[in-house]
């Protein structure tokens, strides 16, 4: 890294930290450091394309409504390899989820992160608003970043790859599961309701549309924390979000209320 620092025809600087902080603790860190005006947060083993930044500031500076940018990047083996399946192939964000993201780009992300840290780039102006990263919450930083913006400008995305991201034998990318959502516990919509409650503190200039969306979202995270064990009482709820259309906007569609409906929640 020094050695880096001296040939750089940029200011570097590096920074040790007193202890293993941990990933979110180290992205909160370093990001709490930056001092410009856009923040790219970089994974010490991914490759950024010579032009991802140019890039990604051509979007931040097309409009003032604009708060993060995000590009899709090209997958590669643990050795550097091109391998011949792109980042977005891997999590499913396909045409069709690109089209409802650029409809609603924050009912988006409440919904799930397409957001990967490594190809992001923010406005520093959020950046007291992101951190600290609150603990007990469901998300990396990345996702919690996106949100946190997307709750209050505009977020775009760039298709076209502007690094290589490195795939190891430990790391899964987001996979699609097309069975019956496994049972969830108590514990995990708790921790999504949490997030909803930071989200909502922190951004206190949340317009009244997008709070609205988090109310329904927290709304449904309640109707399924109580589900009945009866197996009427049980249909009932669940045929109730479905009506509300609540399924659809803030879980995983059928999948969500038919696991519901068999399993109910697990205690």
């Amino acid at each position: 890294m020094c050695d880096f620092a001296q040939r750089a025809p940029f200011r570097v600087r590096i920074f040790d930290a007193p202890q293993n902080l941990g990933v979110i603790k180290n992205f909160e860190r370093c990001i709490a450091l930056c001092e410009g005006d856009a923040i790219a947060p970089c994974d010490q083993d991914d490759i950024w394309l010579p032009q991802k930044l140019e890039r990604c500031l051509e979007i931040l500076q097309s409009s003032q409504s604009i708060g993060l940018v995000f590009s899709d990047a090209q997958l590669m083996s643990e050795s550097g390899e091109a391998l011949p399946q792109r980042l977005w192939e891997a999590i499913f964000f396909d045409e069709k989820a690109r089209q409802n993201f650029s409809r609603d780009a924050f009912a988006h992300l409440l919904r799930g992160n397409v957001v990967t840290g490594t190809a992001l780039m923010f406005r520093a102006q959020f950046k007291e608003q992101c951190l600290p990263i609150p603990p007990d919450v469901p998300v990396l930083h990345d996702a919690w970043i996106a949100l946190v913006v997307a709750a209050q400008s505009d977020v775009r995305f760039i298709e076209e790859p502007l690094l290589c991201y490195r795939q190891h034998a430990a790391q899964h990318t987001r996979e699609r599961d097309d069975k019956i959502e496994r049972v969830k516990s108590v514990a995990h919509y708790r921790q999504h309701l949490n997030l909803l409650e930071n989200l909502m503190s922190r951004v206190e200039n949340m317009d009244a549309e997008k709070q609205q969306i988090v109310a329904d979202n927290k709304a449904h995270l309640q109707a399924r924390l109580q589900l009945s064990s009866s197996p009427f009482g049980r249909t009932m709820r669940v045929l109730d979000e479905m009506a509300k259309g609540r399924y659809g906007r803030y879980s995983s569609g059928w999948r969500s209320a038919l696991r519901d409906l068999i399993y109910g929640t697990s205690r």
